[in-house]
């Protein structure tokens, strides 16, 4: 597989979560524009995981604190977004807590570790609810 056809492939998956997120917002008993707004956050994150991608890559901590305060801020107006108070909703909020708080509570200067476990929280939404 070459380089283009990963980073498409990538693309593609991202895109097909990012409509399955506004799918389960329907269900979640939120409107179509509740949906787009939440497809908006979660599109906004997307860009800020490459944000942080170059961070790590240009090792520029300017970047680096930019891509958290980012972080923390999207995944707060996200959880804003979650309507209703069903178990879905609040493990939503939950998980959009927890996100925020890791990201403000991280130290730029350790930055590779922060980014991991930022990442490996939205894997952790992602796997339940794609």
């Amino acid at each position: 597989m070459t380089r283009s056809m990963i980073t498409s492939s990538r693309i593609h998956a991202m895109g097909a979560l990012v409509a399955a997120s506004a799918g389960l917002w329907l269900a979640l008993g939120s409107g179509p524009a509740d949906a787009e707004s939440f497809k908006s956050a979660m599109n906004d994150m997307g860009r800020t995981v490459k944000v942080a991608k170059a961070a790590l890559a240009s090792s520029d901590a300017t970047k680096a604190e930019e891509a958290l305060r980012a972080f923390a801020g999207e995944a707060r107006t996200a959880m804003a977004l979650v309507p209703g108070g069903g178990g879905k909703a609040r493990d939503f909020r939950q998980r959009f807590t927890t996100l925020s708080t890791t990201a403000e509570a991280a130290d730029p200067a350790h930055f590779r570790a922060a980014f991991g476990e930022i990442v490996n929280q939205c894997r952790s939404c992602h796997s339940v609810y794609k």
